[in-house]
């Protein structure tokens, strides 16, 4: 059991289910509804089906390079054998697929786009450093626009919010390249300026979508936001090491549910971005026991 847990990468999980809560608030908020659907349970399971699909194809594509690279995963050392996770992989994407078709005809049609990107990732773009990122980031981007599709009129409209998790998911995933021998200086300084594009413009359309006497509230969530990827990032631009930028990969990885936090209270009110970044501590405790990467 303990085998399967560390492959599922359960606190990855909760990101993955932040980002659909934060989309689906959205969305329901700019349709004047703010207690959403029963749709809303679907897509969430959907989402976390999926992403594990992900991470467990992951690791039986890299087992053979895992002998040595990451040999704690529990398929190298034949904790799990990589047969029952490859079956295992298929029944995720399976159940993902339901889930999704529950919610409607515009949460099916985005799984199955974000299933056709997770094969791409696993089965060719991770193998190279920018279409690995890129399609990684096209993942997570899916992902929040999963949550979009409780309320399908408005996807189009606010699909745009997901160039937000596109941009540090790119920043994160490339930065990840560096856990094993490390990058340069001025290569982790460039994917530092994508979270700090981020905070501008979260700042910017806070301004002009929320009124001013409430502004402070998305000027906090998005401060906590800049906050946290400045931990990840910063220390990795002074010392790129694996170490620090394994530690920074951790973070940058966490700093995605505020990021949905700081998008949820442009749009909703504060209680509805006090909820996603709760998630949070809930990532954060089983990130003690359980690998991120």
């Amino acid at each position: 059991m303990k085998a399967y847990l560390q492959l599922l990468r359960l606190p990855n999980i909760v990101t993955a289910a932040a980002d659909v809560l934060a989309g689906a608030w959205i969305a329901a908020a700019s349709a004047g509804i703010y207690l959403v659907s029963g749709s809303l349970w679907p897509l969430i399971l959907a989402s976390c089906l999926l992403y594990v699909a992900g991470v467990v194809l992951n690791d039986v594509v890299d087992a053979p390079y895992d002998i040595k690279l990451c040999p704690e995963r529990p398929i190298p050392p034949g904790k799990l054998r990589r047969k029952k996770a490859a079956v295992l992989v298929w029944l995720l994407f399976l159940a993902g697929l339901v889930f999704a078709g529950f919610a409607g005809w515009a949460g099916l049609l985005i799984a199955l786009l974000l299933v056709a990107a997770i094969l791409a990732y696993d089965r060719w773009a991770k193998r190279y450093h920018g279409p690995g990122s890129i399609v990684m980031g096209l993942c997570r981007a899916l992902n929040l626009c999963l949550g979009f599709s409780i309320a399908p009129g408005f996807l189009p409209g606010y699909a745009l919010l997901a160039v937000f998790p596109f941009a540090h998911t790119v920043a994160v995933a490339s930065l990840s390249w560096g856990e094993n021998r490390g990058l340069h200086r001025r290569h982790v300084f460039l994917l530092a300026l994508a979270p700090g594009l981020i905070t501008i413009s979260l700042l910017v359309m806070g301004f002009i979508i929320v009124r001013e006497s409430i502004f402070l509230v998305p000027l906090f969530y998005t401060a906590l936001y800049a906050a946290a990827a400045a931990f990840a990032f910063l220390p990795a631009v002074r010392h790129p090491e694996p170490s620090v930028i394994k530690r920074g990969v951790k973070y940058g990885l966490l700093s995605l549910i505020l990021l949905d936090a700081a998008m949820v209270s442009i749009f909703c009110p504060w209680i509805f971005a006090v909820v996603v970044v709760s998630l949070v501590v809930v990532s954060w405790l089983l990130s003690r026991w359980f690998s991120m990467t």
